[in-house]
């Protein structure tokens, strides 16, 4: 298998059907309760600021992965379809279509890992701030 055999297999199922996909998207899932799961527990102190403090702006952090989400899937299914169509091309265009199609795979995989890694740092950072 070569470099670029990598984008052509990631873009070769729907994101529906992807692991690659669904991957991201359960930690999006649980990325998504945690300003919930914060709130819930830090809601009766009186130095919390409830909907208009904090939390408004944690759960605008998660609107924005939502949105990157939704942009990936968008992305994922136009290059899926891509693949699909890239059978007629010539050799020469293949492998410059698989080249760029990997190089799309690991910006979507690990741009929306990056992202979910980065939101839920700052949710455990702000969880261990308020826990003192």
């Amino acid at each position: 298998m070569t470099t670029s055999d990598f984008g052509r297999r990631y873009f070769s199922k729907k994101p529906h059907k992807s692991l690659y996909f669904w991957l991201p998207t359960v930690w999006l899932v649980v990325v998504a309760g945690m300003p919930l799961v914060l709130a819930e527990q830090f809601y009766s102190r009186p130095d919390f600021g409830g909907v208009g403090g904090g939390l408004l702006w944690m759960c605008l952090s998660v609107g924005s992965l939502f949105i990157l989400w939704i942009r990936a899937w968008r992305c994922h299914s136009k290059l899926h379809q891509l693949t699909l169509e890239s059978q007629g091309f010539h050799e020469t265009d293949r492998e410059r279509l698989g080249a760029a199609l990997t190089q799309a795979a690991y910006l979507e995989y690990a741009g929306l890992l990056a992202a979910l890694l980065a939101v839920q740092t700052a949710f455990v950072g702000v969880a261990k701030l308020l826990g003192k």
